[in-house]
C-alpha cells in the first residue's frame, strides 16, 4: 500500500514538473494572441490550440491525480481508525472492515491504473520517465 502511495506521489511530482515546464499561462497567452492577430494564420492558431488542449488535459489529470491520492490516504487513515475501534471492541463490525478494505483495494487500483497511464504518456514523450 506504501508502495502504490510512493509511486503515486512520484507520478503527481512528474505530471507537475511537466505542466510547469509547458508553462500554461504562456501557452493559453500565446494562443489568444494568435487569435486576436490581424494577420491571423490558421495552422498557427491549430496549433497552438492542439498544444493548448495537450496542457489542459495534463492539468486535468494532474489535478485527478490527486484527488484520487488524498481519497485513498482518507480511506486508509479511516480503515485504521475503524480497526482501532474494533480492537478496542467499540462495537465496529466485521462486514464494515470488509467494506473499508474495499474501497482502499478500488483506491489502490485506481492509482495503479493513473499510474500506468503516466507511464504510457512519459513513454511516448521520453522526457518523463516513471
Amino acid at each position: 500500500m506504501q508502495g502504490s502511495l510512493d509511486q503515486a506521489a512520484a507520478d503527481q511530482a512528474s505530471l507537475q514538473q511537466a505542466v510547469a515546464h509547458l508553462d500554461p499561462d504562456r501557452v493559453a497567452s500565446e494562443l489568444k494572441t494568435a487569435m486576436r492577430a490581424t494577420d491571423r494564420s490558421e495552422p498557427l492558431v491549430a496549433t497552438l490550440r492542439q498544444r493548448y488542449e495537450t496542457v489542459h488535459a495534463l492539468q486535468n489529470q494532474l489535478d485527478e491525480l490527486t484527488q484520487r491520492i488524498d481519497a485513498t490516504v482518507a480511506d486508509v487513515e479511516t480503515l485504521a481508525a475503524k480497526t482501532a475501534q474494533t480492537m478496542l471492541g467499540a462495537g465496529s463490525s466485521s462486514p464494515a472492515l470488509d467494506a473499508e478494505l474495499g474501497q482502499l483495494n478500488d483506491d489502490l487500483t485506481a492509482l495503479a491504473a493513473a499510474h500506468d497511464e503516466i507511464a504510457a504518456l512519459d513513454s511516448r514523450s521520453g522526457r518523463y520517465p516513471s
